[in-house]
């Protein structure tokens, strides 16, 4: 494990605020000209979402989970913007005093979820594109989209850059997230605009943007750090926006591949256009994307519910001549030699 700064100090119970709660057990660790860090709820495994042992991983994991709510309030977006840098600027003097440490920035990766996915590139920028990966999760529109790459997260932010969209809709719509490509592999979850299941409105997209979650992990010598200020409101009134970390929690662990299919719209892809990986090859969306070849803009689709993650499969249907003026929908069930599926309508209910 790295010793983060000499000396480290760790502490019992050092969170006066938590003295009322005999049961806490907290340990805080403190490093010098940056303040301390402790283990207290909320940060308690993402529910139990996420394995409890990085042996689950595969790999020996440090996680470091940054809380900036205080930061990040509603109803002030724009000062939210702009604090962001703040706790960039923060958190590259975190990894500066851990490099110094043997922390290797290579071995890096942050994770961070709507305006979480910007402050990540810009501590990427800060530290001069040497962290090993990001991954925005439905990185924030407002403030952002279409701006220079100065100032949002883009694929030079670090050696491997991979996006989730799942909110990309218009603001106006119910939209929080960005649809403009910004890293070596986009993927669009159903479009990128709103997911299965979900009534975004204008509400939503306010709360949720203010509900960042950033994460990043560091392994013994990998470091995953992750920034997170927790908010439910914006997961129950964006679930669009807030499916892209649901997405990626499930990623961690899944036996299933999120398949990421190269085409150029949503629209192609969906009339089966763009069945196969091409000439670039696929993606897996998710934790694993750093895995594979596939760049550019992927596109695919999920269940509706959890668990997300499916197998994609393209039916063409052959109607005869004299069947062509018949009304009525179609479904489709599959069979195979490990199960059959349910029903699944490939029309429209009109």
């Amino acid at each position: 494990m790295l010793s983060p700064s000499p000396p480290e100090t760790l502490v019992k119970n050092a969170c006066p605020h938590l003295e009322k709660s005999p049961k806490v057990s907290v340990t805080s660790v403190c490093y010098p000209y940056v303040g301390c860090f402790d283990d207290r709820p909320p940060f308690n495994n993402a529910a139990g979402k996420l394995p409890k042992s990085p042996t689950q991983l595969h790999g020996d994991f440090n996680v470091i989970t940054v809380d900036w709510g205080e930061g990040a309030k509603l109803p002030d977006y724009h000062q939210a913007v702009a604090n962001l840098r703040l706790v960039a600027t923060q958190l590259k003097l975190l990894l500066d005093i851990l490099q110094g440490q043997g922390l290797k920035l290579s071995d890096v990766h942050m994770i961070g979820h709507s305006l979480g996915a910007h402050m990540s590139g810009y501590v990427g920028l800060l530290i001069g594109s040497t962290i090993g990966r990001i991954t925005g999760m439905d990185p924030a529109d407002p403030d952002f989209q279409c701006l220079p790459s100065l100032v949002r997260l883009d694929a030079g932010d670090a050696m491997f850059v991979d996006v989730i969209h799942t909110n990309g809709a218009e603001f106006i719509k119910g939209g929080a997230g960005m649809l403009q490509q910004c890293g070596h592999v986009d993927f669009y979850v159903n479009g990128g605009e709103t997911q299965p299941g979900c009534q975004d409105g204008v509400g939503g997209a306010l709360s949720s943007l203010m509900s960042v979650f950033e994460n990043s992990q560091h392994s013994s010598n990998k470091i995953l750090l992750s920034h997170s200020l927790g908010g439910s409101v914006g997961d129950d009134v964006s679930c669009s926006h807030a499916r892209s970390h649901d997405i990626f929690t499930e990623s961690v662990t899944t036996n299933c591949t999120f398949t990421g299919f190269p085409c150029d719209t949503y629209e192609k892809f969906l009339s089966g256009q763009c069945s196969d990986c091409g000439t670039t090859g696929c993606s897996s969306m998710g934790y694993y994307a750093n895995q594979f070849y596939g760049t550019g803009r992927m596109f695919l689709r999920t269940r509706i519910s959890k668990p997300y993650c499916g197998y994609q499969y393209v039916v063409k249907v052959t109607m005869s001549s004299s069947g062509r003026d018949s009304k009525g929908t179609l479904s489709v069930a599959l069979q195979g030699a490990y199960g059959n599926t349910s029903f699944a309508l490939i029309t429209p209910k009109t």
